[in-house]
């Protein structure tokens, strides 16, 4: 079973807050996001928005101690479940995996995928 939560990060010094997850997998961590894009001749080319993310990602990364970055791309929204699975269970423990998704669509079902539980406490009373 795939489980993910949100890693709280501070907003960026332009206030934009970045989806990263540590992502649990076969009593495993992995922390991942996902952006649109395409690889190209092994070359990610991704929009200004995945790399401020890839960016996120590699700085909590760097200050959490984590391990390899896996880039996976993910073509057509059926292969979704398929990659993000083959791509956790290839992760070692505190490994990063990001998510190269062809369009918005592939993106959704990624991260559809990862099982986020998303944080509903308003905190309200």
């Amino acid at each position: 079973m795939i489980q993910s939560f949100m890693v709280h990060l501070p907003p960026d010094e332009a206030g934009r807050v970045f989806l990263i997850f540590d992502t649990v997998s076969d009593h495993k961590h992995a922390f991942t996001a996902c952006g649109v894009g395409r690889v190209d001749r092994g070359e990610p080319r991704i929009t200004e928005t995945a790399q401020l993310t890839l960016n996120a990602l590699a700085a909590y990364a760097e200050h959490a101690g984590l391990g390899r970055l896996h880039m996976v791309e993910i073509a057509t929204t059926p292969a979704a479940p398929v990659r993000v699975r083959k791509a956790l269970e290839a992760a070692n423990d505190k490994e990063m995996v990001f998510f190269i998704c062809r369009s918005p669509d592939v993106y959704d079902a990624a991260v559809l995928q990862l099982n986020v539980a998303w944080a509903t406490d308003t905190g309200t009373q």
